[in-house]
């Protein structure tokens, strides 16, 4: 009797039990010439108490190896030097990383602070790598603002579907830079991330209340690709990225502001593809493209209610680019 009382409490205890969060790992920098980290209170690196840390890299050369010889390429080594506050110096061994945890305060970087702790190490580049490690639901709360801005659009429905959306990309995209030491990296190529400073009352309620909650297909993190901008309709995703998935189609999209602004241009253009078309020539010419012989436009099938357009661009008989151009706009 007692085991089987034991044994129905230790099931009640395992399935009350709360999982584990996922720490992240976001990549602030991964081509750093200098770092430096500050915070209002003293944290430690390498086992040394300081308010303010300054990383380089810095060529370094085994003074055996300079002795007994013209030196080899081989010879050379990158190290990465710490300068703290007191003026001295620190130089991790090679291959080695500096770990910075909080102490006390949040520890800052340029402008921008964070939550957790951060690290540095050198990179293959010869620069520096910058890391913030932290708590997945805290790096959501740099990262909803960022994505979704909760003075423009402060309705907690929206920001709660945005923190949705930025928890499903970090999920699916753990380890997507794993050889340069981190998850995923903090700029629009990924999800934007600025930090503590940036953080919202309400879209930190939005990140609470949705704590955990995924999008998910075929029991899967979707890939929840999004972005700022659509056009008023977004593209399938077979399209742009060749992977046919039911949650990636085309979809209407627009925004009706409380207080609408009329359209305004100082162009009047009644046919928008022959305008691109015009300006196209000029376009390529900026780019380096000075003797394209033509320009071929063929009108293809109509793609989600648009006309779409594949461009080529000939050059003495030999094809400089050729693929889709961008949709042809209306106006309304």
């Amino acid at each position: 009797m007692r085991q089987f009382v034991i044994a129905i409490l230790l099931l009640l205890t395992r399935g009350t039990q709360t999982p584990t969060e996922p720490v992240v790992r976001i990549g602030l920098d991964r081509n750093a010439s200098t770092v430096t980290i500050r915070s209002a209170a003293p944290f430690t690196v390498e086992q040394r108490s300081t308010r303010t840390a300054t990383f380089t890299t810095t060529l370094a050369v085994d003074p055996a190896a300079a002795a007994a010889g013209p030196l080899k390429k081989a010879d050379l080594q990158y190290r990465v030097t710490i300068e703290l506050d007191d003026q001295s110096i620190l130089v991790l061994p090679p291959g080695g990383r500096a770990r910075v945890e909080p102490g006390g305060a949040l520890l800052e970087v340029d402008t921008r602070a964070y939550h957790g702790a951060l690290e540095v190490f050198g990179n293959i580049r010869r620069t520096l790598n910058l890391v913030n490690e932290l708590p997945l639901e805290e790096y959501l709360r740099g990262v909803v603002p960022n994505e979704l801005s909760p003075v423009t659009f402060a309705q907690i429905e929206a920001l709660k579907a945005q923190a949705v959306a930025a928890r499903t990309y970090i999920q699916r995209n753990l380890g997507q830079f794993k050889d340069e030491g981190y998850d995923v990296c903090a700029t629009d190529a990924c999800q934007v991330y600025f930090g503590a400073r940036t953080e919202d009352p309400l879209a930190t309620q939005a990140v609470t209340e949705t704590r955990g909650v995924i999008a998910t297909y075929d029991g899967k993190p979707i890939n929840a690709l999004y972005s700022s901008t659509c056009g008023g309709r977004t593209e399938d995703a077979q399209n742009i990225f060749q992977e046919k998935v039911p949650y990636l189609v085309s979809t209407l999209c627009e925004y009706k502001h409380p207080k609408p602004l009329p359209f305004a241009s100082s162009r009047s253009t009644a046919n928008w593809k022959a305008a691109v078309l015009d300006r196209l020539p000029t376009v390529f010419e900026a780019d380096g493209v000075h003797d394209a012989d033509r320009l071929r436009v063929a009108e293809l099938e109509q793609l989600v209610g648009r006309q779409a357009y594949e461009l080529e661009i000939l050059k003495k008989a030999s094809r400089l680019l050729s693929g889709p151009a961008t949709r042809n706009e209306r106006s309304s």
